[in-house]
């Protein structure tokens, strides 16, 4: 019991190593990867992780986005055509603030920096039905009742 006790506590203080070796950006809520070249399994590791965070903040970001975007569509009465527009103006908009929020190097953010900002979540099937969904209730509730 006391060896495996032992082995327990060194599993979970090599776990909790490799947060310390590339801390988050304290201005930002993204977090930068780690770009150390002789602790290759632990940066790969820390990278994969860090990219998949800061992938999850993206699509929050996108998803809060759509939503907002969906309803100001809705209100401003937007329909066909001019709403579909307003929808791939949106996701360029929003793939610019991360260009933004990266400050132009999402390569240090991400994993796959072009896909992330560019494709991840502007086709999501998630995002696209959030916005039809709050377009057409919104309309519904301010142009049609």
């Amino acid at each position: 019991m006391g060896q495996a006790g032992a082995d327990v506590a060194a599993a979970m203080q090599t776990q909790a190593a490799p947060e310390a070796v590339s801390p988050p950006l304290e201005s930002s809520g993204l977090q930068q990867s780690s770009q150390k070249k002789h602790q290759t399994s632990t940066v790969s590791s820390v990278t994969s992780y860090r990219s998949r965070t800061n992938l999850a903040a993206v699509s929050l970001m996108r998803s809060y986005m759509t939503i907002f975007g969906g309803a100001l569509c809705g209100v401003m009465g937007m329909y066909g055509i001019r709403g579909i527009a307003f929808f791939v103006a949106l996701c360029f908009a929003e793939s610019f603030m991360i260009l933004v929020r990266t400050r132009f190097s999402p390569r240090s953010y991400f994993l796959n920096p072009w896909q992330a900002v560019l494709v991840h979540g502007a086709i999501d099937r998630e995002i696209t039905l959030s916005f039809l969904l709050f377009w057409t209730l919104f309309y519904g509730i301010v142009h049609i009742f």
